[in-house]
């Protein structure tokens, strides 16, 4: 599998914040 717990931890994120751009900034991400 080419998933990474790294990548499951970001979904999990998106899931409970329900938005991808926050749990990018989360991560300290530019937003795209």
């Amino acid at each position: 599998m080419s998933i990474s717990l790294e990548d499951l931890e970001l979904l999990l994120d998106v899931a409970e914040l329900g938005s991808f751009s926050q749990a990018a900034a989360r991560r300290g991400w530019s937003q795209p």
